[in-house]
């Protein structure tokens, strides 16, 4: 299954945008958004907001794992270009062109890192079912071994005050 999320009109230019999205091409989801964190790059807010709307509609609309997740596509498009005139010398006018851009992030699931991360949460669960009634006992153990380290911790107190006391 594959998750979406287009962003459309931002304002700067398809090739700086390209710039930040060949970095994550590939990736999974959270080394990606690791590397649009640590990018000084205008662009990499923009694609990393993207990228987090892409992992929200695999998370809530298909129910996919977040740990699976990779980037499977991410491409910028050309979006419109604005136009405008610059006044120049003698009465002259020239065109300024403002491009914009339209940025796609395609988000997938691995099988190899769900197989992996079902076979991690398997072996959790038969561990606490191999050691479930010593884990419960230990912490019955742990409480009464507290209050005597809080015991002494507080004679020491006392123990420097009368000290500084004396002084």
């Amino acid at each position: 299954m594959e998750a979406k999320s287009v962003t459309r009109f931002i304002h700067f230019s398809p090739y700086k945008a390209r710039l930040i999205v060949d970095l994550i091409r590939g990736k999974t989801a959270e080394e990606a958004m690791r590397i649009m964190k640590f990018s000084n790059k205008k662009a990499a807010k923009i694609v990393s907001k993207t990228l987090h709307s892409a992992m929200a509609n695999a998370q809530n609309n298909h129910s996919m794992n977040l740990e699976a997740l990779y980037v499977e596509k991410a491409f910028v498009d050309g979006g419109p270009s604005w136009t405008r005139y610059m006044p120049r010398a003698m009465g002259r006018a020239t065109l300024v062109t403002k491009p914009t851009s339209h940025i796609t992030v395609v988000l997938k699931e691995s099988e190899e890192i769900l197989k992996r991360i079902q076979a991690e949460e398997a072996a959790k669960l038969e561990a606490k079912k191999q050691t479930g009634k010593k884990a419960k006992a230990a912490p019955k153990k742990a409480a009464k071994a507290e209050p005597e380290k809080v015991k002494q911790t507080e004679a020491k107190k006392d123990d420097k005050k009368t000290e500084s006391k004396k002084k």
